[in-house]
This record gives C-alpha cells, sequence and structure tokens, in this order.
C-alpha cells in the first residue's frame, strides 16, 4: 500500500542517517534545529503522536546514538591503538604517533616492522583493501560508539558475561559480546535500547561454525569464512585487560579486542564471579575504588540480593 511505502522509505532513509555518525552529531544534538525536533517528537510535543511505532523507534535509536556520541566528545574518549603482532600498548602520543599501519587495510597497525612480518601469515587472511576516507571514518565512529557502549553498561555487561561462564571452564577470553547496531524488522536497533539488548556468546561457538545465525541472520558463506578468520585472529591476541566483542554497525560487521581504560581485566572480571556466584564482595571492594564499588553493590543488591555481607562490609 501507499502507507507501507512510506514507512519503507522513511525507514531505508533513517538507516542511512544512522551510518553518518559525524554528520548526526553535529546536526541532531541539542540546540541544533533537527536536534530539537527530534526531541520534540519524542517528547509528543506540538500534538505528536505515535502513528508509525517502526518509524518512532529508529528516531528514538538515532537519538541515543547521537547522546553516545555526545558522551564521547565530551569525555575525549580516544581509542588506543595497540600493536597487532606483540599487543604492545601505550596511550602517550609518542608511542601512538610510532605505529606504523598496514599499508593495504590501513586499521591494522604494528610497533615494528619486524612485528609486522610475523603477523603476516595470520594478518594476511583477514586484510582487507581500505576503503574511502568515508568509509574509513565510519570504521572509526564504529569504534567510538562500541567504546562507549563498554563504559556505559560496563556492568551490565559484567554480569553477562559471568553468567554465560557459570558451570563451565570457561574465562574472560573465551566470551564474545555481540552488539547489533542494525533495525531489525520492527526498526529497533537492539544495542541502543534501554536497556540494550545483547548476547555473550562462547568464541568457540563462531569459530568451529556451529552458530550459524550471527545477530539473528545467516551470513553467506564467503563472508562467514572471512569473519571467523577475523574472530581467530582477533582471539589469538587478546590479552588480560582485551574485551572482545563481534559488532554489526548497519551492515558492516566487525571484531575488537578492546582495552577500555582497563575496566575489562581478568582480575576485575574474576572479582565480579566471586561476588555473583560465592556472594562475596571483598575481592570487588579491594580493586575498586570506594565510590564506584558503592555502586557496584548497590546493582548487585537489586540484581543478585547480595546485601551487606561480610566480604562488602
Amino acid at each position: 500500500t501507499f502507507s507501507e511505502d512510506i514507512d519503507s522509505h522513511l525507514i531505508h532513509f533513517l538507516n542511512e542517517l544512522q551510518s553518518c555518525v559525524s554528520f548526526l552529531h553535529k546536526s541532531f544534538k541539542k540546540g541544533q534545529p533537527c536536534g530539537d525536533v527530534l526531541i520534540a517528537i519524542l517528547q509528543g510535543k506540538y500534538g505528536s503522536q505515535v502513528k508509525r511505532p517502526t518509524v518512532f523507534s529508529r528516531l528514538q535509536a538515532i537519538s541515543r546514538l547521537v547522546e553516545a556520541i555526545g558522551m564521547s566528545k565530551k569525555e575525549n574518549t580516544k581509542m588506543t591503538k595497540s600493536c597487532h603482532h606483540c599487543n604492545k600498548s601505550d596511550s602517550s602520543d609518542a608511542f601512538q604517533a610510532s605505529l606504523m599501519k598496514c599499508a593495504r587495510c590501513k586499521i591494522t597497525f604494528y610497533c615494528s616492522k619486524e612485528c609486522q612480518r610475523a603477523d603476516w601469515k595470520l594478518h594476511k587472511g583477514t586484510c582487507m583493501p581500505a576503503g574511502t576516507k568515508p568509509q574509513m571514518k565510519h570504521v572509526e565512529n564504529m569504534e567510538t560508539v562500541v567504546k562507549i557502549f563498554a563504559r556505559k553498561f560496563y556492568i551490565l555487561v559484567m554480569i553477562k558475561m559471568v553468567e554465560a561462564c557459570k558451570g563451565t571452564d570457561l574465562k574472560k577470553k573465551d566470551v564474545l559480546v555481540e552488539l547489533d547496531y542494525t533495525a531489525n524488522k520492527d526498526g529497533f536497533v537492539p544495542a541502543l535500547q534501554e536497556p540494550p539488548i545483547f548476547t555473550v556468546v562462547p568464541t568457540q561457538d563462531y569459530i568451529n561454525s556451529s552458530r550459524t545465525n550471527w545477530f539473528g541472520r545467516r551470513i553467506d558463506p564467503q563472508s562467514h569464512k572471512q569473519y571467523v578468520a577475523a574472530i581467530r585472529n582477533t582471539h589469538h591476541k587478546m590479552t588480560s585487560r582485551n574485551l572482545l566483542l563481534l559488532v554489526n554497525f548497519n551492515g558492516t560487521i566487525a571484531c575488537w579486542k578492546m582495552d577500555v581504560q582497563g575496566m575489562y581485566t581478568d582480575e576485575l572480571f574474576e572479582a565480579f564471579q566471586i561476588a555473583i556466584i560465592d556472594k562475596d564482595l571483598g575481592p570487588l571492594k579491594r580493586i575498586m575504588n570506594p565510590q564506584y564499588f558503592e555502586f557496584v553493590q548497590a546493582w548487585l543488591m537489586c540484581s543478585y540480593g547480595i546485601g551487606a555481607l561480610d566480604g562488602g562490609s
């Protein structure tokens, strides 16, 4: 019908708009004409009514994405790059500037020519020619949005990882966080819901191909082979500080190991396990700063009934 055609075109437009992260930040933040209109629609001003729920949900997703981008700009969030082979990392400007970029893909970095040569056997299976400057900017924007997610929903991610490992021999490095920033058929963007919808899955389920539906969709065989190689290579490079993520951002799928300011260390993960499974808050209290520990303690008390225990007192 005519109405359905309009909805279809609107959804396509909003999907494309969500990919333009820099434009969204400039034009849709509060105080800008487009941003103020978006806020007014979502708040129901001017008699606005939800006549097209699918379109409305996409507008909500765009609003939350703009909020996340704004948070990253405000906090001056930077991606700290590391050597893809030896994992050497240093947030100093001198080290970041010294890293050499793969001339082909332009998104993989090395601290020396020796590391680049040593890594090529693994890297060549996933190294793809770099795209245009807008495409490269798109990848950088993806990384920024995902890092903000990992910080904003830190406790929820830790809890889901603990639950995924419970009753198994799995460690933090053995599970992967699957984030979907692509709208489903109802217009909802899972990773931008409140609370967000995401999945924690054993990494081996991807590597051994037992997981055939990624993000609720089937991946074509050629792309599947490439993505599995990327996951295997990235998993092989994991350190005790890294969080492993598989992200779908409007059809662009990427696998990252992120060091989110030391928030996802093995030590912190094991402290969360002890708190949730053994109901002992002691290790968390010893590691975390007192103010943030109180916040985590309140969250765990609401979620698991962990209250004034000996370990957390």
